[in-house]
């Protein structure tokens, strides 16, 4: 459940922690929400919070999908743009902020690859796929010919779904290594998941479904 309790509601609206700054309109203490307590005027959202803070969402790799869908739409339903186009220049501006920070941070945690390098970042690393494997480099490629070769369009639906597949089984591992605190596995194994989703891509455009 979405923690919206604990800060209230100004008129029917949730006040949504961001910041703490006074009210930009009525110079009220806006107790670090994304609606003035005293206004309820939208206020001019941080761009310091992590995705996790901002959809209200444990920090770890291992999350609960429904949960930050569900999140994204209720914090979403808040600030849309389409909510304010009556207001003022200020309250649109800082709804579009508001709007597009969501979509940024639902963008990077709802994929397994992007929370992944997000959560390496969190660590100081990098993922820099130019230091791979040789060995692993080479499969990638061969599979990038394989999947070059394939012609019927059966064929290659049966090898997008090995593909995901294994991608499923990689996010497990991740998942694992992350917890285990094996971040350089975490790694190493983000860089393989980062060359099949290449390859799944590869495949979804020869298909023509992209």
């Amino acid at each position: 459940m979405l923690r919206l309790s604990k800060l209230g509601s100004i008129h029917g609206r949730s006040v949504i922690s961001t910041r703490s700054a006074k009210c930009w309109k009525c110079d009220h203490e806006a107790a670090d929400a994304v609606f003035c307590p005293m206004c309820s005027v939208i206020q001019k959202p941080s761009e310091e919070k992590s995705p996790f803070q901002r959809l209200d969402i444990p920090v770890s790799y291992s999350i609960n999908d429904k949960k930050v869908k569900n999140n994204f739409r209720k914090l979403q339903s808040l600030v849309h743009p389409d909510k304010f186009g009556s207001k003022s220049k200020e309250e649109k501006y800082f709804s579009d902020k508001h709007s597009a920070l969501l979509n940024d941070a639902f963008k990077t945690l709802n994929d397994p690859l992007t929370r992944g390098e997000y959560m390496l970042g969190t660590h100081n690393i990098k993922e820099d796929d130019t230091n791979n494997d040789p060995m692993l480099l080479m499969e990638m490629m061969e599979l990038n010919e394989e999947i070059d070769c394939i012609k019927d369009e059966k064929e290659l639906f049966t090898k997008k779904d090995e593909l995901l597949k294994i991608k499923e089984d990689l996010v497990v591992e991740i998942e694992a290594a992350f917890k285990a605190g094996n971040i350089q596995a975490a790694k190493v194994l983000l860089i393989k998941l980062k060359f099949l989703t290449s390859a799944a891509l590869h495949i979804i455009k020869k298909l023509g479904l992209e």
